[in-house]
């Protein structure tokens, strides 16, 4: 399959599983639904909400979890990458295909695709706590699978000081400590 330089945030183009693991684009992307969805490259503030939290997070984790930023979670034909990755800590080299303790998503341009697409599936798949984080702010809210469905159960704005469940331990900050240093 030839290199493709032109394809657009968002765009979807169906294909294998096999295809896509053999696909090469400018960029990166998740495989959903059988198709290839081409990601926007990450602006400044979203790459230092990610850093900042997982330092934060790092921090806070017992001995055998571990977080990492866009390593992808392959839960049944899906390969998703979320921003930040919270996992008992594993031998799996290409994805993680276990449940994670929490996937977060700082939004982009395709917030459709955070809050809607990604968010049915993430509860398809069980996962139980989902952070999905504003940059304008930055703002988390704080999503848990109730039943069959993530439903957001917090939100909290900076300057407010917050206690966050990581599934396998807590971490407190304040959301706007993420863009500050």
């Amino acid at each position: 399959m030839a290199t493709r330089t032109d394809l657009r945030p968002g765009e979807r183009i169906p294909m294998s599983w096999e295809d896509y693991q053999a696909f090469t684009v400018e960029g990166w992307g998740e495989y959903i639904d059988g198709a290839y969805v081409h990601m926007n490259s990450a602006t400044q503030p979203h790459q230092r909400i990610c850093r900042e939290l997982l330092k934060a997070i790092d921090r806070a984790l017992p001995a055998g979890v571990d977080v990492l930023c866009d390593w992808g979670w392959k839960p049944s034909a899906d390969l998703f990458v979320p921003d930040l990755l919270v996992f008992d800590r594993t031998d799996e080299d290409a994805h993680l295909t276990a449940l994670p303790h929490l996937a977060v998503e700082v939004l982009s341009s395709d917030t459709a695709a955070d809050t809607t697409r990604k968010h049915r599936k993430y509860a398809q798949a069980g996962l139980p706590r989902y952070w999905i984080i504003d940059p304008d702010g930055p703002q988390i809210t704080v999503c848990q699978l109730q039943g069959q469905h993530l439903v957001a159960v917090a939100h909290h704005q900076p300057g407010a000081t917050a206690t966050l469940d990581l599934g396998a331990a807590t971490l407190t900050l304040d959301p706007g400590d993420l863009l500050t240093t």
